[in-house]
């Protein structure tokens, strides 16, 4: 039959009174071209039998694995959600934080303190728990990988570029957060701090 470049196997199966027969063929270019004149094939020779569920190989692996597809999806989905309350949390730490040391704040600014030490002082801070939070996700990340390597061999090893990847994104994210309650710090007017309004 034209088109076809190798059959690699067939079984057949007997249900009760039913005879199945199962096979597959590497076709090239076009496996659902084959799979037709493969059916016109069998009815000139049974009227009666019939071709079903025929399917390329590429289809059979994603109705076989559609289940790792949704967890990887529900994991992809849960990462985003873990990185935006990691930015609520750190945006409420550093707001609470410059709340706090209001005065303190306005005590440095009027005794000379530049705005960019002010900055650096808060961005410090976010950069502080977004290394402290990234330890302990890493740490985690790495026993998780441990575990599902054990339990699925065919999972890629892990990369520096994928780590450094997820580091860089844990710094911005601190960064990002930490915007507002920085610029709420740099608007600061000392001499109203300090006079408690």
């Amino acid at each position: 039959m034209s088109g076809v470049s190798g059959v690699s196997r067939t079984r057949t199966v007997h249900v009760s009174s039913t005879t199945y027969v199962t096979g597959s063929a590497r076709a090239a270019p076009n496996p659902f071209a084959l799979a037709r004149a493969v059916g016109l094939a069998v009815r000139e020779v049974d009227p009666d039998q019939s071709i079903f569920d025929a399917a390329s190989m590429p289809r059979r692996i994603r109705n076989t694995i559609w289940q790792l597809e949704l967890a990887r999806g529900a994991l992809r989905l849960l990462a985003l959600l873990a990185f935006a309350l990691a930015a609520v949390g750190v945006y409420g730490l550093l707001s609470q934080s410059v709340a706090s040391r209001h005065r303190e704040i306005a005590v440095r600014m009027a005794t000379g303190a530049s705005p960019g030490r002010v900055l650096a002082g808060i961005l410090g801070e976010a950069l502080a728990l977004a290394a402290a939070g990234g330890a302990v996700g890493f740490g985690i990340g790495l026993c998780i990988h441990s575990l599902l390597a054990a339990m699925l061999p065919q999972l890629p090893d892990r990369t520096v570029g994928a780590d450094l990847g997820l580091l860089g994104s844990a710094l911005g994210l601190a960064i990002l957060s930490s915007a507002a309650p920085a610029a709420r710090a740099l608007r600061i007017a000392p001499a109203s701090a300090l006079r408690g309004e």
